[in-house]
């Protein structure tokens, strides 16, 4: 990749750094919902889900010898996250995230149980 196209690519998430309130934050991902799959995970190879997932796998198979316990996917947005977990082994799985249009994406996956919209800005 050069130089170029890296910046083109890191301009596709530039904006996230730079939103202000919760109001920004949900606009900006209700927005980004239709293409956030193809920019982040297809464009710019975003591999911290299969990472994190493979970590987490690694630790419950330590703790209690497997990866049927059941998780919380926090900011779950289009369910990247989740689908890396189904695939490390881990089919009980619940999620949240402040963008409805994100929650439909999520939804589409199949894989959580519950998924639900949570304001993690509140206090």
């Amino acid at each position: 990749m050069t130089e170029k196209d890296s910046g083109e690519k890191l301009g596709l998430i530039g904006p996230s750094y730079d939103l202000k309130s919760g109001a920004d934050t949900l606009a900006h991902y209700e927005t980004w919902a239709d293409t956030y799959d193809e920019e982040v995970n297809e464009d710019l190879g975003y591999a911290q889900p299969a990472r994190c997932a493979a970590a987490l796998a690694a630790v419950a198979q330590s703790i209690d010898g497997g990866t049927g316990g059941r998780l919380l996917d926090v900011g779950c947005g289009t369910g990247l996250s989740g689908l890396a977990l189904r695939d490390a082994g881990f089919t009980n799985q619940d999620g949240c995230d402040f963008s409805q249009p994100m929650l439909e994406r999520a939804i589409a996956t199949g894989i959580y149980q519950r998924l639900f919209e949570a304001d993690l800005n509140e206090g």
